[in-house]
């Protein structure tokens, strides 16, 4: 799926808000969550933001697990054998890349 929109208009919260319900089970938007691990590579903002905006939406909440969300920053296109590596690993749920631009920068 490709979440597209103006700059600062939420999809990077929106996506947190995604892993976090995934991580735990829980519904979203009376939809159902098959609970897993949620992997977010964030190539555009520091984690250090992304981590902050899941703690305001819930992220310490008590039935979540330890790493089930975790994150890959400055990551490239070209680095897709290492992440195929990593998701047979890990075996997230749910992989989000925020954002394809950030991704892409100097391709």
């Amino acid at each position: 799926m490709l979440l597209a929109a103006a700059p600062g208009s939420g999809k990077s919260t929106l996506l947190y808000n995604w892993a976090l319900h995934v991580a735990t089970g829980r519904p979203w938007s009376n939809r159902r969550c098959k609970q897993g691990k949620a992997l977010i590579i964030q190539c555009d903002e520091p984690v250090v933001d992304a981590a902050e905006k899941l703690q305001i939406i819930g992220y310490d909440t008590p039935e979540l697990e330890t790493g089930a969300i975790s994150f890959i920053e400055r990551w490239r296109f070209s680095n897709i054998p290492q992440l195929v590596s990593h998701i047979k690993r890990h075996r997230p749920q749910l992989v989000m890349i925020d954002s394809l631009t950030a991704c892409l920068a100097g391709m």
